[in-house]
């Protein structure tokens, strides 16, 4: 087995068929290869990024993230129309939040006009209207997007909150349910 064989290639099965590009990404027209997740404080309060300078020593907080590639910043946010919800800012100056972090991903193996059709891929996969804030949100859309441009994933801490409060929602649903069914075996011996 050759070197060229056992080597890893970049991934994009998750959301259609990819072939490994010949492009040479250090090269390209109007960017870079470099993958990059930024992460924003949700506003521009000084509470919040207290809040979140605190929280990220404890490998969380409350962030938005976006994905960095050929000078495009890429990301997915929830509304109620129709359409998708992935959208594209200038890197670094997402409306409305401030730049907390950003942190190297690795290089992509795939052209701008491939990143395109990644991109194209995941628009019919992320509708607005499948936002979740615990269970579907722009950490989760970021990790996928990463997965497929073969690079490294979001890190934990940027996406921690979510999963710490989707695991809180499933306690408390089954405590709820333990509550109920507790009150209901009080009421039905009285």
């Amino acid at each position: 087995m050759g070197a060229e064989e056992s080597k890893p290639q970049p991934q994009w099965r998750a959301v259609g068929p990819g072939r490994p590009s010949r492009f040479d990404p250090q090269r390209a027209l109007g960017g870079s290869g470099q993958v990059t997740i930024h992460v924003y404080d949700l506003d521009a309060s000084a509470e919040l990024s207290v809040l979140n300078g605190v929280l990220r020593t404890f490998g969380t907080g409350i962030f938005h993230c976006g994905i960095e590639v050929y000078n495009k910043e890429w990301s997915f946010r929830g509304s109620h129309r129709d359409g998708t919800g992935v959208f594209s800012c200038t890197p670094r100056r997402c409306a409305g939040l401030r730049p907390r972090e950003s942190v190297p991903l690795g290089m992509t193996s795939f052209a701008s006009d491939e990143v395109s059709r990644i991109i194209r891929r995941l628009e019919e996969h992320w509708p607005c209207q499948g936002y979740n804030m615990l269970r579907c949100n722009c950490g989760h859309f970021c990790d996928e997007f990463a997965r497929c441009l073969g690079v490294s994933p979001v890190p934990e801490w940027a996406k921690n909150l979510a999963g710490t409060g989707a695991s809180l929602m499933q306690i408390g649903g089954v405590a709820s349910s333990v509550v109920s069914g507790i009150a209901s075996m009080l009421a039905g011996s009285d």
